[in-house]
């Protein structure tokens, strides 16, 4: 049989599998393993997943004699799921998650037993079996035996010879608890709870595919996991497992090789002139740490100004002591204020997705979700209006109608900073108040003559589209037309920059120098 030939010699090791089938492995292995030393058993367990596999090993393992079998739950950790370690030592996206598992447990046993025996390829697809294992064989030393691979497991005559041989080999307690567990029974834990903690990544993996358009379908199946199908459930997988694979294998030897610097440069402020209102302006791009939710954005922002002006140099110096603006990006803001919402926590309407089809990208809103939070700013009329006049090509229609604050809805990017990579953003609430504290505590942290030139500070959103003024604070109107020239080419970034903070200085003026007239002898020096 089969299955008794796929024993072998040497250290013999036993993945614990469901049902029948996985009870003939362990009697096989039983029948040709000596009596003398027990024969190791290995489990998986997922703390804090619901599965069976310990109530399962008892019942099956418990009425053996003692010291016939040596029993260990291995621990794994769904959040500790190392996929791309898996991917780069198997080499190819294989379908589903037991091939993953017995990798697992493969290279934890290894030293522990030369072969290990499991009942993967009685269900599901077989052909990238072989290669798994020889692979692992490769990497760990441990040969992957997998008997059901090349039998017809639906023959009725093959489960009435693994009967005999579980009945020959196993008490009969053992046998009834293996052959009591329904045909669903899994020592696997859940796939379904496996995606939910492997969340964002997977939702990354479907927003940014390296491999075709986003993957709209399986969002909305991740926006209700729970009520899944099993067949979308394995589809998620292996989309996930296609991307991390593109990105593991595939993607190094497509990039090339670069030179690592000895020692890596602090980040400095970026600078840029501009021309406005015929004066020149110079500005200063700060880079700070990531902004999370519940961060104290006034004091942070002062505290990362005072230090450039502390340690700007002399040309800045001199310029922070003539007119100077202080500008603040919106969406650091709202992160902090924690209105940054994941799109798994979105559900966007059919009125939602019907504007985004009538609209296309003109108004920025180019994806259901953050349409449904635009409409929470601007009203189903107002944005509907909106979406029309984009249709029929009015774009200054459009922002005009839409307003600032729908226009300010931040859609999720790849390159941006996490979370707004897998979020809608929103603006800001009490842009002013935000800005009046971000002055107030200027006021603790700079030089009495740096703050008292200090002409204002504007929060605004900007990109590609343009700039929007959310809030001031400062006596008198803002210079709009100078803040909108100064947030031409979104000072801010458009990746993952980190500079939410811009400062406008007055360019240096240049001083003429003097020329000698022609023929004239220049002047002696003196000794």
């Amino acid at each position: 049989m089969a299955l008794l030939g796929s024993v072998g010699e040497g250290r013999l090791g036993v993945l614990l599998g469901p049902g029948l089938p996985g009870a003939a492995v362990l009697g096989a292995a039983l029948a040709e393993h000596p009596q003398h030393r027990g024969l190791p058993v290995y489990s998986v367990n997922f703390p804090g997943l619901p599965m069976d596999s310990s109530a399962y090993a008892s019942a099956l393992l418990g009425p053996l004699p003692d010291a016939s079998v040596r029993h260990r739950a291995l621990p794994f950790f769904a959040d500790e799921i190392d996929v791309d370690g898996f991917l780069a030592d198997v080499g190819e996206p294989v379908p589903d998650l037991s091939a993953y598992l017995a990798w697992a447990v493969a290279r934890s046993t290894g030293g522990e037993v030369d072969a290990l025996l499991g009942a993967a390829g009685w269900r599901g697809p077989v052909g990238h079996l072989s290669r798994l294992a020889d692979r692992v064989a490769a990497r760990y030393g441990v040969a992957l035996r997998f008997p059901y691979r090349g039998l017809e497991t639906g023959d009725e005559a093959l489960r009435g010879e693994l009967r005999v041989l579980a009945e020959r080999t196993l008490p009969p307690v053992s046998l009834r608890a293996a052959v009591a567990a329904p045909a669903a029974a899994t020592l696997e834990p859940p796939l379904r709870e496996i995606l939910v903690r492997l969340r964002a990544e997977l939702i990354g993996a479907l927003l940014y595919p390296h491999h075709g358009p986003t993957d709209h379908a399986g969002l909305a199946v991740m926006q209700h996991l729970s009520d899944a199908s099993e067949a979308d459930v394995a589809r998620l997988w292996r989309r996930y497992l296609l991307e991390r694979w593109l990105v593991t294998v595939v993607a190094p030897y497509e990039r090339q090789p670069e030179v690592p610097a000895a020692r890596q440069a602090p980040p400095r402020p970026r600078a840029a002139a501009i021309t406005a209102g015929g004066a020149e302006w110079v500005t200063h791009a700060l880079v700070t740490e990531p902004i999370t939710a519940g961060d104290r954005v006034a004091e942070k922002f002062a505290w990362y100004v005072a230090e450039f002006a502390h340690g700007a140099d002399k040309p800045a110096r001199q310029a922070l002591r003539q007119p100077w603006h202080l500008l603040v990006a919106a969406k650091p803001v709202a992160v902090a204020q924690g209105l940054a919402r994941a799109i798994w926590e979105i559900e966007p309407g059919s009125y939602a997705r019907g504007l985004v089809r009538l609209a296309g990208p003109a108004l920025g809103l180019a994806d259901p979700w953050s349409m449904q939070v635009a409409l929470g700013h601007a009203g189903p009329a107002r944005l509907g209006l909106a979406a029309l006049c984009a249709r029929l090509g009015r774009l200054n229609w459009a922002e005009r109608v839409a307003g600032p604050l729908a226009r300010s809805v931040c859609p999720p990017r790849e390159q941006a900073c996490p979370p707004a990579h897998l979020a809608v953003v929103p603006p800001p609430r009490g842009a002013d108040r935000v800005a009046e504290e971000i002055v107030a505590a200027l006021r603790k942290t700079l030089p009495d003559d740096v703050y008292a030139m200090l002409e204002g500070c504007a929060v605004v959103g900007a990109d590609e589209a343009g700039m929007r003024l959310l809030g001031w604070s400062r006596p008198g109107e803002p210079p709009a037309g100078l803040l909108a020239r100064l947030c031409a080419d979104n000072p801010f970034g458009q990746g993952d920059e980190r500079t939410p903070l811009v400062l406008a200085l007055a360019a240096p003026r240049r001083v003429a120098q003097p020329t000698a007239r022609k023929g004239a002898k220049a002047s002696a020096r003196r000794r």
